[in-house]
């Protein structure tokens, strides 16, 4: 597909949350990830009123809301997050996915919550930027 230098950021935002969903490969080291990273990430149950992560942790019930907040990042037109289990019968399964273009700040935050719950396991939030992985965060459901 041959794209004009900048794409429309519904179409990008779309081709970036089917590639998310595709098929990229699983964090190979979820507990290193977040250092090496290129953005500053932050798992927590409860955000302020810009969706700022308040009470950054990394265990969670089977029942809670895991949002992910993440620092400003300059330039970016689309960012996504993958939400994949790291053990278990399925590893590299995607558990949810979403894409979204920055606000007005420049800042991002994602909430993910199956219908169904978390099943116990360790879990990975893959952080994508203009379609390459950018940072992971790793969390535990007990």
């Amino acid at each position: 597909m041959t794209a004009g230098p900048r794409m429309k950021p519904v179409a990008l935002a779309a081709g970036l949350l089917m590639a998310c969903q595709g098929g990229a490969s699983p964090v190979e080291s979820p507990e290193n990830a977040a250092a090496q990273g290129p953005v500053q990430i932050e798992l927590g149950a409860v955000t302020d009123g810009e969706g700022r992560v308040t009470m950054p942790r990394t265990v969670f019930g089977p029942a809670d809301t895991v949002r992910l907040s993440l620092g400003r990042i300059a330039g970016a037109d689309t960012v996504a997050v993958r939400w994949v289990r790291v053990d278990g019968d399925e590893p590299g399964v995607a558990v949810d996915s979403a894409a979204q273009v920055p606000d007005s700040a420049g800042s991002f935050s994602f909430a993910a919550s199956p219908g169904s719950g978390w099943t116990p396991g360790r879990y990975a939030a893959e952080v994508f930027i203009g379609g390459r992985q950018a940072g992971a965060a790793s969390f535990e459901v007990r």
